[in-house]
């Protein structure tokens, strides 16, 4: 199997061409609020009513403008990051299908099919939606900093510590909060921590799959009978709407006494 970054360098041109596109959109957006000043204290404050066909005029072309690179982006993110998932499972099926059977019997099938499904859909989340959002915050802060230092660079730096304040605080509530979580327990654990090694969480959800596709089979040929689980503590049927057709409750009832 390849590196991530391998298929990534392989559509590298059409990703220079999305962040180009990206970072047009993300700057043409932020430059908007400059035309509406110059609306506000050239046209309504100094009464120079020539500029405004004009200023309107370059606030719809850079609207435009904005909408046409910001579908491209979004275009292309999310075309090249599927043409990679596709790519990715690909390779994935090529590489299981030369492996040995004693593979298949060591291997949770529920395990292989959430690496070719569940693996292969975070990356493609990883390299469109996410990878998209991040480098676009990053553009919009840069952006936004250079017009407020520009406009007041003592004023700006007032923002700038209340964020780094803030970040500081959610990275060491982060560090406190981690490890707080709910266990996941089972028999006859190999972690020995009384928790679900990923491995194991993987081999449990294949099971739960092939339960429930059992479930499902047993459904379709027509095998629905009433056997509720019964306990000598807990009454099976008394949560059950459809008791008083089934009966099931009675006939345990009846078979204990």
């Amino acid at each position: 199997m390849n590196k991530l970054s391998t298929y990534i360098k392989k559509y590298w041109y059409v990703y220079t061409f999305a962040v180009i596109c990206l970072v047009l959109s993300s700057a043409l957006g932020l430059i908007t609020p400059k035309i509406t000043q110059r609306i506000v204290d050239d046209v309504v404050v100094d009464g120079k009513l020539e500029l405004l066909g004009d200023l309107l005029l370059l606030m719809m072309v850079l609207s435009v403008l904005k909408c046409i690179f910001g579908y491209l982006k979004e275009f292309i993110f999310d075309s090249i990051s599927s043409q990679i998932a596709v790519d990715i499972r690909k390779n994935l099926f090529t590489h299981i299908e030369s492996l040995s059977v004693n593979f298949f019997d060591k291997t949770n099938t529920g395990e292989i099919m959430s690496r070719l499904k569940d693996d292969v859909n975070s990356i493609w989340d990883a390299l469109s939606f996410i990878s998209m959002l991040l480098i676009e915050v990053v553009v919009h802060v840069l952006i936004i900093f250079f017009f407020m230092f520009r406009l007041n660079a003592k004023i700006s730096l007032l923002p700038v510590v209340v964020m780094l304040f803030a970040a500081f605080i959610a990275i060491r509530m982060e560090k406190k909060l981690e490890g707080h979580f709910i266990p996941i327990t089972e028999k006859n654990l190999t972690s020995g921590k009384g928790l679900l090694s990923p491995e194991e969480f993987e081999s449990l959800k294949g099971d739960v799959r092939n339960t429930v596709l059992a479930f499902a089979a047993q459904l379709r040929s027509g095998e629905a009978g009433a056997k509720p689980v019964s306990d000598k503590d807990i009454d099976p049927c008394k949560y059950c709407k459809n008791k008083a057709i089934c009966r099931a409750g009675a006939k345990s009832k009846a078979r204990r006494k």
